[in-house]
């Protein structure tokens, strides 16, 4: 979608951001047979013209706000979709998860966030190769850090999105 001008961002771990708020998320599911990924399923949903919380968007409110449309109809965001899903597949395949991680982390928008695990100050400093969040720890009144880094899994903690107009 960055392609069409719509700069949308990932909020760990999937979700599709646009100007901080909802615009849509992206769905896995995978089948592991001796440690072998064996089937994907790779589901997207965007907000085109439905009705959003507070703290979503939608695709036509948004363009309404930029006096233009990049993404004309719901053909040409399918389209840009799919070509954005088989080129992160293209990635994989041929650069490795150190490349599209890269590129993930480049599209993250909680980078830096300070967030809080059982009570303790973290910020988030990256995803791992495995999607889990990495997480600088805040240090203690001795100024050392209880631990210096630590990883959660997706579902551990949620990480909210802040009340904002278009």
């Amino acid at each position: 979608m960055r392609k069409c001008s719509v700069n949308v961002g990932i909020k760990w771990p999937n979700d599709l951001v646009l100007n901080g708020r909802k615009l849509g998320g992206i769905l896995t599911e995978t089948k592991v047979h001796k440690g072998q990924i064996t089937q994907a399923v790779i589901g997207v949903g965007i907000n085109w013209a439905n009705p959003v919380p507070e703290t979503g968007i939608n695709l036509e409110l948004w363009q309404g706000s930029q006096n233009s449309r990049p993404i004309s109809c719901l053909e040409m965001l399918t389209s840009t979709v799919l070509l954005g899903i088989e080129s992160g597949v293209e990635c994989l395949s041929q650069e490795g998860i150190s490349i599209l991680l890269s590129g993930y982390l480049d599209l993250l928008t909680n980078m830096g966030d300070q967030v809080y695990v059982n009570q303790l100050a973290g910020t988030v400093v990256g995803v791992t190769p495995q999607g889990n969040l990495r997480l600088r720890m805040a240090t203690d009144n001795t100024k050392k850090p209880l631990t210096p880094e630590i990883s959660v899994e997706p579902g551990t903690i949620s990480l909210g999105y802040r009340q904002s107009s278009v």
